[in-house]
């Protein structure tokens, strides 16, 4: 990147380049939510709408057989049956998210660290130290604190720029990186500092082919 200052702080990484960017932040409960919606919207919107309405239509002409006479009570049982199957659609969406964001809870004190390279990208999780004090408490841990984070730490996620499948979506608030389309990562706006944000606005436009602004 020509006009982003490599700082004190930019190393070599051996299959990414030089580090361009490093930022810590966090992700609420609420961004989660929003991301999801989001999700929802550009992956299973289109595929719900057409589903509900195939079941209208049949639910439709069961209910004109009825007003016209012909119908029985096996065509109104189906046209409930039609209706009940749209309704769980929509039904089922909604309790996705719930269950997503319930799962999520235990995770809302987590703290993440992006590095951006000249090739791709990292995120690692940071594990919050009362995590690392309970997991010695229960395992009578007699390790260090480093020792033990190690143990919970998952592995850092790491990809590169331009590969299969990945793509941007950015609005006023977020960034959404969709490695596939069930796997994302989020990134606050507002966990940014304005020079953060001028530098991976720059970044990321250069870098992903693939971007949708909403």
């Amino acid at each position: 990147m020509e006009n982003i200052e490599i700082t004190e702080n930019a190393v070599q990484n051996e299959d990414m380049g030089k580090l361009l960017e490093r930022i810590e932040y966090d992700i609420t409960l609420e961004e989660e939510d929003r991301a999801f919606r989001i999700f929802q919207r550009l992956y299973t919107l289109k595929r719900n709408i057409i589903t509900s309405a195939l079941f209208g239509l049949v639910a439709l002409s069961f209910a004109i057989q009825i007003i016209s006479g012909k119908g029985d009570s096996i065509a109104w049982g189906l046209m409930v049956i039609c209706i009940a199957f749209a309704a769980v659609v929509w039904l089922n969406q909604y309790r996705i998210r719930k269950m997503l964001l319930t799962a999520l809870e235990v995770l809302k004190d987590d703290r993440y660290i992006l590095s951006i390279y000249e090739k791709g990208f990292e995120i690692e999780t940071i594990i919050p130290q009362e995590d690392v004090q309970t997991a010695r408490e229960v395992n009578g841990d007699e390790d260090g604190d480093e020792e033990v984070m190690g143990r919970l730490k998952p592995p850092p996620s790491r990809y590169t720029f331009g590969q299969d499948g990945i793509r941007l979506v950015e609005n006023d608030e977020l960034y959404m990186v969709f490695v596939t389309k069930e796997t994302f990562h989020v990134l606050p706006k507002r966990a940014l500092t304005e020079a953060q944000k001028s530098a991976v606005k720059e970044v990321f436009e250069k870098k992903f082919k693939d971007i949708k602004k909403l």
